[in-house]
C-alpha cells in the first residue's frame, strides 16, 4: 500500500465530538482542520462521544460531589477512553487507511483503534504529566492520575510522531514519555478569530484599561489578577479591568466599580463579536497571571489586535511572547511581581504601542494556523515515503 500525504482528523472526548464545531478544543479544532483542508492535506474529519446509557453509568462510577473532580475523573477513567477507541474504531472507513490519522489530545487511541494498519500522529497542547507539575491535578486521585500517566505514554509511544504545541512540550514528551526526538515536533498554534483582523490604526495606549479572558478563572490566576488589581487600582484611579470567559466571579468591594465584568461571551454571535471588536480596540494590556496554562491561545488573538500582554513566564509563552518586546513574562502566583508590571505598563503608552505592533509582526510570521498545517504536512510527507517503503520492502521479505 502507498501512503498518502493526506491526514484524516480525529476528536473525541473532553474537547468535544464535532471537528468543525468552533467551541471544540476551544476553537483549535475547526481552525486547523480548516488549514490543512485549504492546504489540501486533510481527507476527512470525524468525532464521536459515548452512547447515552454507557456514558451515564461511567459517570455514576466516577462520582464526585465537586463538579470540576467529578468531570476529570470520568474523563481520565482508563474505561472511558477504551470505550471511546472503540466508538471511533467503528466510524473507520476503508478509505481511510491509506491516509495518516491525525487526533488531538489523549482522550482516546487511534493506534489501537487501528491495530497498526494505518499511520497515526497526534497534536497536544498538554498532557498529564505537565499538568500534574503545575499542581493542577491535586483534586484527581493518585490511581486515577497514574492510570492516565501509562495511558499517554502507551499512546505517545504507539504514535508514529508527536506534535506539539511549544518546545516545553516537546521536552516533556521526550524526557518523561521516553520519546525519540526525531518523532516529536513542535508545529505551534495560532489565534482563533476566524481570520486575520485589518491593523487597527486608530488604536491608542492611554486609556488604562486592561483585558482578561478566560472562562476557568481559577487556574487562569483570577484571584491573583484581582488582588493586583487592587494595587494598581490605589495608583492608578484610572484603570479598568475587564473580565470577560468567567460565569460568576466575587469581585472585592474597593475596585468593584473598577471591574466590569461581562461574563461568558460567545464569539459566534453579533453581539459576542462586536464587544471582543469594541474591547481588543479600547484596552491597551492583556493580562493572563495563569498557574497552569498549556499554550495560552487567548493571548495569540491579543497580541495579533495589537495589544501587549502580560503572562506567566512558562510553559507555551517561552515560545510565543518575547519579554520586553510584545509582552511582559511575570512570575507564577508573584502578585508583587504582577502589580509591578501592570504599573510599568500603564506608565508607559509609547512602549505599549510598540509593544503591539511587533506582538502582531510576530503572531503572523510564527503563529498561525496555515503555519501550523503547512509544518504538519511537511512533516507527513517522510513519515508517509519512510512508511510506503518499509511496506513494500515487507512485502518483498
Amino acid at each position: 500500500m502507498t501512503f498518502s500525504k493526506r491526514f484524516i482528523g480525529v476528536v473525541g472526548g473532553s474537547i468535544g465530538s464535532d471537528p468543525y464545531n468552533r467551541r471544540t478544543f476551544s476553537g483549535s479544532s475547526y481552525s486547523l482542520f480548516t488549514a490543512l483542508q485549504e492546504r489540501g492535506a486533510l481527507q476527512r474529519a470525524f468525532g464521536a462521544e459515548l452512547e447515552k446509557a454507557e456514558r451515564i453509568a461511567l459517570m455514576l462510577k466516577n462520582f464526585r460531589p465537586k463538579r470540576r473532580t467529578w468531570s476529570r475523573h470520568y474523563y481520565l477513567d482508563p474505561a472511558y477512553r477504551d470505550a471511546l477507541t472503540k466508538q471511533l474504531a467503528a466510524r473507520v472507513e476503508p478509505e481511510d487507511f491509506a491516509g495518516c490519522f491525525l487526533q488531538i489530545g489523549a482522550m482516546f487511541s487511534m493506534p489501537q483503534a487501528v491495530k497498526g494498519k494505518a499511520l497515526c500522529v497526534a497534536y497536544h497542547d498538554s498532557n498529564i504529566a505537565e499538568a500534574v507539575a503545575a499542581d493542577d491535578m491535586r483534586d484527581i486521585s493518585r490511581t486515577r492520575i497514574d492510570d492516565a500517566l501509562a495511558y499517554e505514554r502507551e499512546l505517545a509511544q504507539s504514535c508514529d510522531m508527536i506534535f506539539v504545541i511549544g518546545n516545553f512540550l516537546r521536552t516533556s514528551f521526550i524526557d518523561v514519555f521516553g520519546i525519540s526526538p526525531s518523532r516529536v515536533i513542535t508545529v505551534g498554534g495560532g489565534p482563533n478569530l476566524g481570520g486575520i483582523p485589518d491593523i487597527d490604526s486608530t488604536k491608542v495606549y492611554d486609556t488604562s484599561e486592561l483585558l482578561y479572558v478566560g472562562v476557568d478563572f481559577e487556574r487562569k490566576g483570577g484571584a491573583q489578577l484581582l488582588r493586583a488589581f487592587c494595587n494598581v487600582a490605589q495608583r492608578f484611579p484610572a484603570a479598568r479591568l475587564h473580565i470577560v470567559g468567567p460565569r460568576h466571579i466575587r469581585i472585592p468591594g474597593e475596585i468593584r466599580e473598577k471591574v466590569i465584568f461581562h461574563g461568558y461571551v460567545s464569539r459566534q454571535t453579533p453581539g459576542g463579536a462586536a464587544l471582543f471588536r469594541d474591547l481588543y480596540h479600547r484596552c491597551s494590556v492583556f493580562v493572563l497571571p495563569s498557574l497552569y496554562e498549556p499554550f495560552g491561545m487567548s493571548s495569540l488573538e491579543a497580541m495579533l489586535c495589537q495589544i501587549p500582554v502580560v503572562v506567566t513566564k512558562g510553559w507555551g509563552w517561552l515560545d510565543s511572547v518575547k519579554d520586553g518586546v510584545s509582552g511582559f513574562l511575570v512570575e507564577r502566583g508573584n502578585i508583587q511581581d504582577l502589580t509591578e508590571t501592570l504599573a510599568k505598563c500603564l506608565s508607559d503608552p509609547d512602549r505599549l504601542q510598540r509593544m503591539g505592533r511587533a506582538g502582531r509582526e510576530n503572531i503572523l510570521g510564527n503563529f498561525t494556523w496555515e503555519l501550523v498545517a503547512r509544518r504538519m504536512h511537511e512533516a507527513l510527507g517522510p513519515l508517509s515515503a519512510s512508511a510506503t517503503a518499509t511496506r513494500v520492502e515487507g512485502t518483498k521479505a
